[in-house]
């Protein structure tokens, strides 16, 4: 390997499985300087990828910095015809996509844009009790999922978290799937049930192999569940301050958890304590919306990036974004269209976008096809 040229050597390592790569920095010296600086989804800062639920298309924009022209690239991969996707996450620059419609009856799909490979994972061992149900087509929930990616195994994880489907069907234990593997794990969570709010949304914190959600609990504040992709440990906790679960979402923030009650945002730190991170005076997308240096609101159909000073990565320091505080305009969406009743509207709803970090991999998904026949 000595005589390969730095550039082949890079060509072969970007073809390597991710947990691969991770190891070969410990073969030597110019192997981990090699994965350390000029493998893409390692040293490159995310991109923004803005992902529209009622088009199933991403877009990237590439630039957060004031120099920005407010342009985005659509993001190329292949959907399914006549399928509902909605995105669950992204990780190392493959997208876990829930896959709805009558056809496919709530299938999980793993992308990579960047090779246009798509992995379809197996259907949650529960599947079959909606199979006549009127509503079938609907039961999937993207808001159920998280895509994790541990940094020790090495391993790409899928986790569906307990929650309850219009009475029909309630989901009392944690679904894992790794990819690689043939079937779904579960996971018992307790007599205690710590039920999912979906509203609440379903975090990853990559950088602690952390799932959060937020628990329905009758007549009382909202709580945290957070399950460990380590030991598969679930551990309740508080928050940093009251409120209903309908009022209140998780998020990523400089990975670690964040609790968001518009307008305030709340991060969770070392010892369990929490900090005062953010104030918004404007809204804020889901599920991502701190990307480096840069925070992120949205109004209407427009992505404003703001480099505020002082922004507390680590520190405890309040960042306030003002009212007429107007950022640089990153990207802007098209209205999205939808039959209803035969007639064609047009919803100018942020809500219908979310977001999510993305770096470009060119590893490929078809080793773990192979694993998994």
């Amino acid at each position: 390997m000595d005589r390969v040229s730095t550039d082949v050597l890079v060509q072969i390592l970007q073809r390597l499985p991710h947990s691969c790569r991770r190891r070969g920095r410990y073969v030597c010296r110019r192997w981990r300087d090699v994965v350390n600086n000029r493998i893409t989804e390692t040293h490159s800062s995310p991109k923004l990828l803005i992902w529209s639920n009622r088009l199933a298309v991403a877009y990237v924009a590439d630039d957060l910095s004031p120099s920005s022209t407010g342009s985005c690239t659509e993001l190329r991969w292949i959907a399914e015809p006549g399928a509902h996707h909605r995105l669950i996450g992204t990780c190392n620059g493959l997208l876990c996509l829930c896959v709805g419609g009558r056809v496919m009856g709530g299938t999980v799909t793993v992308a990579n844009p960047a090779t246009g490979e798509k992995l379809h994972l197996p259907l949650l061992p529960c599947a079959g009790q909606f199979i006549g149900y009127l509503r079938w087509k609907e039961w999937h929930d993207a808001d159920a999922y998280s895509f994790a990616y541990h940094p020790t195994t090495g391993q790409f994880k899928v986790v569906h978290v307990p929650c309850s489907y219009e009475q029909v069907y309630d989901f009392r234990t944690v679904h894992v799937f790794t990819l690689g593997r043939t079937t779904w794990r579960e996971v018992s969570v307790g007599t205690g049930g710590a039920m999912c709010k979906l509203a609440g949304g379903v975090v990853t914190v990559h950088g602690m192999s952390m799932i959060y959600w937020v628990t329905i609990t009758r007549g009382a504040s909202a709580k945290i569940v957070s399950f460990d992709l380590t030991d598969d440990r679930i551990v309740s906790t508080t928050t940093p301050v009251p409120a209903r679960h309908d009022r209140c979402r998780l998020a990523e923030v400089h990975e670690r958890l964040g609790y968001v009650v518009w307008p305030d945002v709340w991060v969770l730190g070392d010892g369990n304590r929490w900090s005062h991170r953010y104030n918004f005076e404007q809204g804020i997308p889901r599920r991502h919306f701190v990307y480096g240096e840069y925070v992120l609101t949205c109004k209407g159909l427009s992505f404003h990036a703001h480099r505020p000073n002082g922004t507390p990565a680590s520190g405890q320091d309040m960042v306030q974004i003002g009212e007429h505080d107007e950022g640089t305009l990153v990207a802007t969406m098209v209205a999205a269209p939808e039959i209803y009743y035969g007639a064609e509207i047009y919803y100018v709803d942020s809500d219908n976008y979310v977001t999510f970090p993305y770096v470009e991999t060119l590893e490929p998904l078809s080793l773990y096809a192979k694993k998994m026949i």
